[in-house]
């Protein structure tokens, strides 16, 4: 699912030949500028919806040229070429991508039109039987009638998500008020709409997109995105609960799962460009890659540094327009490739590794960092053993692809929160509340996040709570790495003190710190977790039975016991 990326300014010459009669050759068309374009920025509403309007009135986004549709008589003109298929344009690549119907034509030929810049070979695959319409059966259409009651959920009714849900501390159920639209990129959604709590799935306002067979069916495709659908929207209370079943979800099929080719790339650009289009608040795409069917596609390592892949770059400027993009950090981490595929690599994309149920990570996580050196994943989530919803009943499965819905949902609620706030101010409460925000690295990025706690930096009201009186946060159901970390605002500018006593059979050793705080500021400390890894690696601290933190402030003092690992 990778590919070697060309540079958009070069001008590329191909010349493939068929293998078959039964193959098709796929390519893309760049066109050279925008001239005698219809559209205009005067009159956008002809070309965004007022959701994707509204969203850069906020954001302060301004039109640009990647705005404008592509010059749609350059198209007509490609209707001259009667072997040239026109699947689908691009206004960000500025180009169309195209088939060819026969085996005998040079494609070069399209450079002699002036308007082209250059053609680029996309992949040549297998000619498939038209896919079979799907008709969903009248009695889930007749099923959905009802409106989601997600005011009377209480966070006890995760049911068999409690553990993954928690985890990253999902606090959607104080977010029922506002409804984040997620758009799903995978390889298929089949029978989705079955599982218990996805009904909903059916509603008229869930845009369903084909982006392989160019159509708006998804629900005869691959699974893979029909579990990961349900880690984000189920709404089966006390049974399993999504972390944002309060989203309304767009399900997009980019992914030809029979086949790895460029042209899932650009499908993944096209659904991209249309969810922006749409106004969508965030992508949750469980899809990277590295190789291809086609090798001389394929990407290297050299090419991850955010900013060579088509992808990438696309990545890029739907961030740039105001779309959150979490993508899965892959299962490379056993392979021989072992690094993140692409748009993992991107700078504004989220990337997501994935931990088991006690934290640690999963060995198959694919590890950053990215070429140029920066940190990946972002943060990990459960996907060693997560726990699945299906129509056939629940089971547990392994996968960055199920850790990045996870971490999804639970980001989509996170940032409608607070609208007014900018996005890197967000990220930087993210990482502050994440288990390793002082000490990250290829494989835990930054860590596990804790959305609830990343809302309390933020300064959202902290309830049952004293303003007046310092508090220290601990985590519910912590697991292991959460646990060596300390999170504490101030009520007062003041000393606060920390102690550490390794227990060692009967001897102790202390380690005293002192941090001067002002009134309202968070501490985030992983000075726990930093002596934890240096003991580790200190043969005579190995028989260490417990650490000890004790905290004092002028309001708290407090005393907890961590076992040692």
């Amino acid at each position: 699912m990778v590919f070697k990326p060309l540079l958009v300014l070069s001008v590329l010459l191909i010349s493939i030949s068929l293998k078959s009669q039964d193959s098709i050759s796929y390519y893309f068309i760049y066109f050279k500028d925008k001239q005698n374009n219809p559209f205009s920025f005067q009159k956008p509403e002809q070309y965004l919806s007022n959701k994707a309007l509204n969203k850069r009135k906020l954001k302060n986004i301004v039109l640009d040229s990647l705005d404008l549709p592509v010059t749609s008589y350059y198209i007509e003109q490609l209707a001259q070429f009667k072997e040239l298929n026109v699947l689908q344009a691009s206004k960000w690549l500025n180009g169309v991508k195209v088939f060819f119907n026969t085996n005998t034509f040079d494609p070069n030929k399209v450079l002699t039109l002036p308007f082209v810049k250059k053609i680029q070979f996309l992949a040549q695959i297998k000619r498939d039987k038209a896919p079979k319409p799907h008709t969903v059966e009248n009695e889930y259409i007749e099923k959905f009638q009802y409106k989601l009651p997600l005011d009377s959920l209480k966070p006890n009714q995760w049911g068999k998500a409690k553990i993954q849900n928690e985890m990253i501390g999902t606090n959607w159920e104080n977010n029922t008020l506002s409804t984040p639209t997620i758009a799903v990129f995978d390889a298929g959604f089949y029978m989705a709409y079955k599982t218990p709590g996805l009904i909903q799935l059916l509603s008229p306002d869930v845009v369903i997109k084909d982006f392989v067979d160019n159509d708006n069916s998804v629900w005869e495709d691959d699974k893979h995105g029909a579990n990961c659908v349900g880690f984000i929207n189920t709404f089966n209370p006390n049974n399993y609960n999504g972390t944002a079943p309060n989203a309304l979800v767009y399900l997009m099929r980019t992914e030809d799962a029979k086949n790895e080719n460029l042209t899932e790339e650009i499908n993944w650009i096209l659904a991209a460009e249309y969810s922006e289009k749409l106004g969508v608040d965030l992508i949750s795409s469980s899809l990277g890659y590295n190789q291809f069917d086609h090798p001389e596609t394929s990407h290297r390592y050299q090419d991850l540094d955010g900013k060579i892949t088509l992808i990438a770059q696309a990545a890029e400027i739907a961030f740039k327009k105001g779309i959150i993009i979490v993508n899965s950090a892959g299962n490379e981490g056993q392979s021989q490739w072992k690094k993140i595929g692409t748009p993992a690599d991107a700078a504004n994309v989220i990337t997501i590794g994935a931990v088991n149920e006690e934290g640690f990570y999963a060995n198959f996580s694919s590890q950053g960092p990215s070429f140029d050196g920066r940190i990946k994943p972002d943060f990990v989530a459960m996907g060693q053993q997560a726990i699945v919803t299906s129509p056939q009943g629940y089971y547990r499965g392994n996968g960055t692809s199920y850790s990045t819905p996870i971490f999804a949902g639970a980001m989509a609620n996170f940032y409608i929160q607070f609208p007014h706030i900018p996005y890197s101010t967000l990220l930087t409460a993210l990482k502050k509340s994440a288990s390793h925000y002082q000490i990250p690295d290829d494989k835990y990025g930054y860590g596990i996040p804790d959305f609830q706690l990343a809302s309390y930096i933020l300064g959202k009201p902290i309830l049952n709570t004293d303003s007046l009186l310092d508090y220290l946060y601990n985590k519910p159901n912590a697991v292991f790495h959460q646990s060596l970390n300390i999170h504490f605002k101030s009520a007062h500018k003041q000393t606060i003190e920390i102690k550490i006593e390794l227990i060692k059979k009967k001897k102790k050793i202390h380690s005293i710190n002192n941090f001067t705080l002002n009134k309202g500021e968070w501490f985030n400390s992983q000075l726990v977790n930093t002596i934890y890894q240096e003991l580790l690696l200190n043969k005579k601290f190995r028989k260490v039975k417990s650490i000890v933190v004790i905290l004092k402030s002028k309001d708290i003092e407090s005393k907890q016991i961590i076992p040692f690992r």
